[in-house]
């Protein structure tokens, strides 16, 4: 029989193994293996900051899911996992990424204390669906002239678990969304056992299953999450039964800038292909 396994993606096991001040180390290997460019050095002292504990999530005190850290150089990082499609989920990580830059000078500095700030979102649904890759890096970059903004202040990183490839495209990085997706501990034995971090993170979710009063709450808060999904799309259907017009187009109009295809936003807002395409210019 099958062992019971408490999906990595589940808030209090994301928590619970990545968040944990005395396993650094396992987040740090995340993030090097997301964000390839930081120089080796910033590793040597990087620090969780995030003030939500675990006790925190089991008495429903907040809804925060994210896990900040900063490296030696000042690199504030803010990673979260979704698992359901959020109205809006791009403003809300330009706001995260926003507030990693002004939390850096309310403290009566001035600009200069900017360091680089670095948002990650991990989604267990598809956030493109008209693109096959997994991973993206967004920055500040002028589409005309091909020019990246000259300092690298705030970048968004969005990866999507349910885009994998069959065979590691990116190992490190590969490796880790496999560990993300994985659902049974079938899965997780079929990770490959050469990054020591993942590894451990492997070993410290497989002990979190096994304990019953983590699991009962790692099964509340899963419920938690259905029934504030379904919430959410009861709403928007009862918006779509009631002739909310201006909700749908406002919908749609996000779901374009996302690079939705016009069926799928047909599907989701109840608008026609006509009037999507009209608000997509390509009628």
């Amino acid at each position: 029989m099958a062992r019971r396994l408490i999906s990595p993606m589940n808030d209090y096991a994301f928590k619970w193994v990545l968040g944990d001040p005395n396993r650094v180390d396992i987040i740090t290997d995340l993030l090097q293996a997301i964000v390839e460019d930081i120089p080796a050095w910033e590793y040597e002292k990087v620090q969780i900051v995030d003030t939500h504990t675990i006790g925190d999530l089991q008495d429903d005190k907040v809804g925060i899911l994210d896990i900040k850290l900063e490296t030696k150089a000042g690199t504030v990082v803010d990673i979260e996992v979704q698992v359901d499609s959020l109205p809006h989920i791009w403003e809300r990580m330009v706001f995260y990424s926003a507030h990693l830059i002004t939390d850096q000078i309310s403290r009566g500095q001035d600009y200069l204390a900017i360091q680089r700030t670095i948002t990650i979102v991990i989604t267990g649904y598809t956030m493109f669906p008209n693109d096959s890759d997994y991973y993206h890096c967004f920055t500040l970059y002028d589409q005309k002239a091909r020019l990246e903004y000259p300092k690298r202040l705030i970048e968004i990183h969005a990866l999507e678990t349910t885009k994998l490839p069959s065979e590691a495209d990116r190992p490190h990085l590969w490796t880790w969304m496999q560990y993300f997706a994985s659902r049974t501990e079938k899965e997780l034995a079929m990770i490959t056992k050469d990054y020591p971090a993942i590894n451990k993170a492997v070993g410290v979710l497989k002990a979190l299953s096994a304990d019953d009063e983590a699991y009962e709450v790692a099964e509340k808060l899963e419920q938690r999450r259905r029934d504030e999904a379904s919430r959410l799309w009861g709403a928007m259907e009862a918006g779509r039964r009631e002739g909310r017009k201006e909700g749908q187009i406002a919908t749609a109009r996000n779901m374009l800038a996302d690079h939705a295809s016009c069926e799928y936003i047909a599907r989701m807002t109840g608008l026609t292909l006509d009037e999507i395409r009209k608000l997509a210019g390509e009628a």
